[in-house]
């Protein structure tokens, strides 16, 4: 998986050797234009038949956000090992309703495999998330545009990474979710992958406070394995720090 967004319950667009920016969005690769409520947390769960995650965040600081995540990976190029992730994220403009937001993601991510041997492998990322709100939030769009450089055996690589992704609002408490990703090749060496889809459901089971994801991912292209099914669980604290 070393340089692969699938491998991740397809849940990784800022992963190489893992990339995770799922905050907002549980499973979905795109991000969204927010951060969760200062001094607040959420713990974000999602089990699949490619990957399962377990990845708290929290705002202690104003507009600064951070996650530190844990990736079991079943299915990939390299079957059977664990993954990390951690990064940053800030707003420039918060997104609001029937107007946008954006903001910026930095972020790292490494195969805890690679310990102790001298050709560690390692991944660094940034991207842009921008939403869009329509319909006073019945409709919100959502688009990630980065960069991605990952060092495995001595080699580096370099991709544009890419997310598109669609929020509709059904009921206060049911939306429809559906997303393509992927990451171009920038270099002689690579550092791209094919492109991926997912679409879901999300349902709130408790407003602002716990919230439930299935969702079903493939790729573009046939022959290549997806992320198949995936459940999803978010729980979401009041202000405490």
């Amino acid at each position: 998986m070393r340089l692969t967004f699938g491998c991740l319950c397809a849940f990784v667009l800022s992963i190489v050797a893992i990339w995770a920016r799922p905050l907002h969005a549980q499973q979905y690769i795109t991000d969204d234009a927010g951060i969760t409520g200062h001094r607040a947390c959420q713990i974000q769960m999602w089990h699949g038949e490619r990957s399962s995650w377990v990845l708290p965040v929290c705002s202690p600081l104003r507009n600064i956000e951070l996650s530190l995540g844990f990736i079991a990976v079943w299915k990939d190029e390299a079957d059977g090992h664990f993954e990390y992730t951690a990064q940053g994220k800030t707003l420039f403009k918060p997104l609001t309703t029937n107007s946008w937001g954006a903001g910026l993601v930095l972020g790292t991510g490494r195969d805890p495999a690679f310990v102790g041997l001298t050709n560690e492998g390692y991944t660094i990322y940034g991207y842009v998330p921008l939403s869009v709100s329509f319909g006073d939030d019945r409709v919100i769009l959502h688009e990630n545009t980065g960069w991605l450089y990952g060092r495995t055996n001595g080699v580096s690589t370099n991709a544009v990474t890419w997310a598109l992704r669609g929020d509709v609002r059904v009921t206060t408490q049911f939306t429809v979710t559906g997303e393509v990703y992927g990451a171009e090749d920038v270099g002689s060496n690579g550092g791209g992958t094919p492109a991926e889809f997912q679409m879901g459901v999300r349902r709130l089971l408790r407003r602002e406070h716990v919230q439930l994801d299935l969702s079903y991912g493939g790729t573009l292209r046939t022959g290549s394995p997806g992320a198949g099914w995936t459940i999803g669980l978010a729980l979401i604290t009041p202000p405490f720090l």
